[in-house]
């Protein structure tokens, strides 16, 4: 009757508000992260403290456990890991230095500009394969580090096992990049 319907009405309302709350809160957390990656950034001009300050907000915000920064050479054909987090000895040692020529992902993301998000990973080459399984990295996104007029290196964020990347944690993921792109610009001049 009359009742049940208004009942589910009200369900219906209730679900809808709190979902709102919840994208409000979500909103916040993702604007104050990006104050705190800020406030981070700004704190200091050495390289190293920036950019392992920076992955320990992403991880913080994002509850991910592994994060890597790799910036490209002078030449612009190599790609040197900076910072990370979550990672072993022998997988750094692995992406150490990387041939942009040689790792069609990274190609990408530096060629498009954009993110590239990879939720199941066979897209992996070939020679990291092994390492990343003995690493038992899942999910992986991975997000260009710009200033103004170029981008200076890539920031990898990676899941132990499979997790999906929503669209605005993308969104954040890649204005934390801008940020950490020009603080890397400031710091090396």
């Amino acid at each position: 009757g009359l009742g049940d319907v208004n009942k589910r009405q009200i369900v219906r309302d209730i679900t809808k508000r709190k979902q709102a709350e919840e994208e409000l809160r979500q909103r916040n957390r993702h604007l104050s992260a990006l104050q705190a990656v800020a406030a981070t950034l700004s704190r200091s001009l050495d390289l190293d403290e920036i950019l392992h300050g920076a992955l320990d907000k992403v991880l913080e915000v994002t509850g991910l456990e592994v994060a890597g920064i790799q910036l490209l050479d002078e030449s612009g054909e190599c790609l040197l890991l900076q910072a990370h987090r979550g990672l072993s000895e022998a997988f750094c040692q692995a992406i150490a230095e990387v041939r942009v020529a040689d790792d069609p992902i990274a190609r990408r993301v530096l060629t498009s500009g954009e993110p590239l998000v990879v939720a199941k990973r066979a897209e992996v080459k070939e020679e990291f394969k092994a390492e990343a399984d003995a690493e038992g990295l899942g999910s992986f996104a991975v997000f260009p580090l710009r200033s103004a007029d170029r981008i200076l290196g890539l920031m990898v964020v990676q899941s132990r096992g499979y997790r999906e990347f929503p669209t605005e944690e993308v969104a954040l993921l890649t204005a934390i990049g801008n940020q950490i792109g020009l603080a890397i610009e400031k710091a090396q001049l």
